[in-house]
């Protein structure tokens, strides 16, 4: 009986041993574990599209998304523009509006909480291109009138809806009325419509030179002096 009754006792001293241990372990592992710094970070991303169709073109209405990034400090800090990618998805999307999901992905795109914005409206068109005649302005929007524009046409490209808006390309020279004597400036034309305004999401494919005859460009213009 004596020796049942030494046995219980040292074996409830290792119990009890192994209870403060473990008591001391599960305090130490949720004080340092739940006080362990959350770090956050955001990033502005390009917004690309993929799945894109031939003969289509797409545009979305935003150029670019932010996602916002949180856990540890080391997994976090380090995360760079170039770790992640933001994509909308127009695989079997044929011409129309659509409102797409925005996908993060990456070697950091578990640490990513929030995009902003989640959706984005792509424009979906078929890819069209024509050619359009070049036009020389100056300062007060006036033709000028001594401009010589090498090629005289050019072709624009992009949706097809959008493509048809455009009636001319045009260069603007800060210049009053005429070209100085001898200008000559390769420059790269606008696309505009019938209104003269800008036309946007619509290429130019190409450059244009624009000279000034090397002569007088009025009647006066190098007369000597009484």
């Amino acid at each position: 009986m004596a020796l049942l009754i030494d046995s219980v006792r040292r074996n409830f001293g290792l119990k009890a041993t192994a209870v403060v241990v473990s008591v001391a372990l599960w305090f130490t592992l949720n004080y340092f574990g739940s006080s362990q710094e959350v770090f956050s970070k955001t990033l502005e991303l390009p917004l690309v599209v993929r799945g894109l169709g031939a003969g289509f073109v797409a545009a979305p209405q935003v150029e670019s998304v932010r996602v916002d990034l949180s856990g540890s400090r080391p997994d976090v800090e380090g995360a760079t523009v170039s770790d992640l990618a933001a994509f909308v998805d127009c695989s079997g999307r044929q011409t129309g509006v659509y409102s797409l999901a925005v996908n993060v992905v990456g070697r950091d795109a578990d640490k990513v909480k929030v995009v902003t914005p989640d959706q984005a409206v792509v424009s979906i068109d078929r890819y069209a291109f024509r050619a359009v005649p070049v036009l020389a302005r100056g300062a007060g929007g006036s033709l000028l009138a001594n401009a010589v524009v090498a090629p005289s046409t050019i072709e624009v490209a992009g949706g097809a809806s959008t493509v048809a808006k455009v009636v001319a390309v045009q260069v603007v020279v800060p210049e009053p009325g005429a070209l100085p004597a001898g200008f000559a400036a390769v420059m790269k034309p606008d696309p505009v419509d019938g209104a003269l305004q800008l036309v946007h999401g619509v290429s130019v494919l190409g450059v244009v030179r624009v000279t000034a005859p090397a002569g007088p460009t009025s009647p006066n213009a190098g007369a000597t002096p009484r």
